[in-house]
């Protein structure tokens, strides 16, 4: 198999890889489909405790990974070429880089073909979030 595309990652102090999902083995005779959708969990943390939601959200989770992770995986994530990327949790609107997140997707996109959308429960949006969303730049600077 080749490493060519593969990212090292450090996480938890064990060596992991993202490997692009296109570099993976596949079986014999499997065709490579497209990714219209992707569904990008941010966080596990939220402020709600619904019964209907995740198990895992409705404890409290130290942060697992970094802006920096994110940074390692946009190029690779947009190389997938889908058509959306639904940035979900847990809330989103928890993470504190949320706009970092954001920003790092957007540029890694310089054609603008992915379609970046927030999954979110609203409680935590205010006018002047939903502004700022509203008004995110689609360019870069």
């Amino acid at each position: 198999m080749s490493t060519a595309g593969h990212v090292p990652s450090q996480r938890h102090g064990a060596p992991t890889m993202i490997t692009p999902l296109l570099d993976r083995p596949r079986p014999f005779g499997a065709e490579v489909i497209a990714v219209s959708k992707v569904f990008l969990h941010v966080t596990r943390a939220c402020n709600l405790r619904c019964d209907y939601c995740y198990p895992v959200c409705r404890r409290a989770h130290r942060r697992r990974d970094d802006a920096e992770d994110y940074t390692r995986l946009w190029p690779e994530l947009v190389a997938l070429d889908p058509r959306k990327v639904i940035l979900t949790g847990g809330e989103p609107l928890l993470r504190p880089d949320l706009f970092d997140l954001l920003r790092g997707l957007r540029d890694a996109d310089p054609d603008h073909r992915v379609l970046r959308c927030l999954n979110t429960n609203g409680y935590l949006a205010t006018p002047e979030l939903a502004r700022q969303l509203v008004d995110w730049p689609t360019r870069s600077g």
